[in-house]
């Protein structure tokens, strides 16, 4: 069946088109694009007024837990959501239980994706043998099995010359590295924000910027003598902003991703009470925020990312105890903005075609009633014909089948009171 959409806002990067056209698919390629095109009885027609129709996206930094972690999500869950944001090729990160380090476990993650997933799923290989920083993983098998890339997300390796070796064998096998920032050994005490003037004034233990910077530098350095791709994940200070920036100019394969979080929210927004703002790296200074727009602006970052972490069982723990979570895209692809401690949907208030207004990734309120609008795409909802039975409804629907995991971090019913 050929398929004809109409009426969407197309855009394409490669081509350098955004207008509002009709789009022609025939036998599985797109066939045409014209301002108005007439359906026959066999296409299939949608209609996208509303709507972005584009390329599909890529994310480069997705945690889908598969082995051994699959209660925070699982490759059918978040390759669904991924699905359901346009997304049709995500990279796993590879911290996992066990880690995957070896081809036999990349196979595993490949094949259940080629079964269960409606998207691409390709899964990084861990830089050292269990994330320990002792020994490398057999990355040229891993290559061979199909890793676009290797990791040791959530953790830095500090033994630099074993990082170079690392290094070294992936520009052998063309793939990049994919680098976590954090130098743990600057870190005095466990820090949970950043070290600034107005977090000193909570009481809060901070982060500075080098924990971050050092390793950046370190990093693009030990790449530059390795000949290896680098690509820098969540960078969020304004000197990683400006390293990028030297080593472009210097032509060296070095790319960087930021998340949203980081270039519209500062630390001075922080509520000590409200764990929610925790993040890893932590949320920084206006100062930063700006370099990291400009940044964007500028092309020296090349990625819009998200890192999404921590589970149920951690939303209520304190600030300086929680797991630092990162709550930044809806299932739906949305970025979140936080006002007044809840995350709206979008960057300002978003209304969908049926009228309700979106408050929270996942959660619909009009005329009194909550839906949970299976934003998982696991087709659970939740009404209630008032506001105390939906919000008891809502939680034993998201609480049943784990919907919070991985974007309903904040207390639905704080969201539903306020709207």
């Amino acid at each position: 069946m050929n398929i004809l959409i109409k009426n969407g806002r197309v855009i394409d990067p490669a081509t350098k088109t955004d207008k509002i056209s009709d789009l022609y698919i025939e036998a599985g390629k797109i066939k045409e694009i014209k301002d108005e095109i007439t359906p026959s009885k066999q296409d299939k027609v949608i209609d996208a007024k509303g709507c972005y129709v584009m390329p599909g996206l890529i994310d480069l930094h997705v945690h889908l837990r598969d082995p051994g972690l699959t209660y925070k999500e699982d490759i059918v869950s978040g390759s669904k959501a991924a699905a359901k944001g346009g997304f049709t090729t995500i990279l796993a990160m590879p911290n996992t239980k066990p880690v995957i380090d070896c081809a036999d476990r990349v196979k595993y993650v490949h094949n259940k994706a080629k079964e269960m997933a409606p998207i691409h799923v390709l899964q990084i290989g861990a830089v050292t043998k269990g994330q320990a920083g002792e020994e490398l993983s057999k990355i040229k098998e891993m290559a061979d099995a199909g890793i676009p890339a290797i990791s040791e997300d959530g953790k830095s390796v500090m033994n630099a010359g074993l990082y170079k070796e690392a290094m070294k064998i992936a520009a052998e096998c063309n793939i990049p590295v994919f680098a976590h920032c954090e130098d743990k050994s600057l870190m005095e005490v466990k820090g949970c924000v950043n070290s600034d003037e107005y977090t000193k004034e909570l009481g809060l233990p901070g982060i500075s910027n080098a924990v971050e910077d050092v390793i950046v530098a370190r990093d693009i350095l030990l790449a530059k003598e390795a000949g290896a791709k680098l690509h820098l994940c969540h960078c969020s200070t304004k000197d990683s902003v400006e390293m990028i920036r030297l080593a472009k100019e210097e032509g060296l394969d070095v790319t960087g991703e930021v998340c949203p979080h980081h270039f519209t929210l500062t630390s001075d927004e922080i509520d000590k009470d409200d764990s929610n703002y925790k993040m890893n790296p932590p949320l920084r200074t206006k100062e930063d925020k700006e370099a990291l727009l400009e940044g964007l602006k500028n092309d020296i970052i090349d990625v819009v990312e998200a890192c999404i972490d921590g589970t149920l069982d951690q939303i209520d723990l304190q600030f300086e105890d929680n797991a630092a979570v990162c709550v930044v895209l809806a299932s739906d692809g949305y970025p979140v903005k936080y006002e007044k401690g809840i995350p709206m949907h979008g960057f300002e208030n978003f209304k969908d075609k049926e009228g309700y207004y979106c408050f929270h990734a996942g959660t619909k309120f009009k005329d009194g009633e909550i839906v949970t609008n299976g934003g998982r795409v696991l087709g659970i909802t939740a009404t209630g014909k008032d506001l105390k039975e939906a919000r008891k409804n809502a939680y034993e629907a998201t609480d049943w089948i784990q919907f919070a995991n991985k974007y309903m971090r904040h207390d639905i019913g704080k969201a539903i009171d306020e709207a």
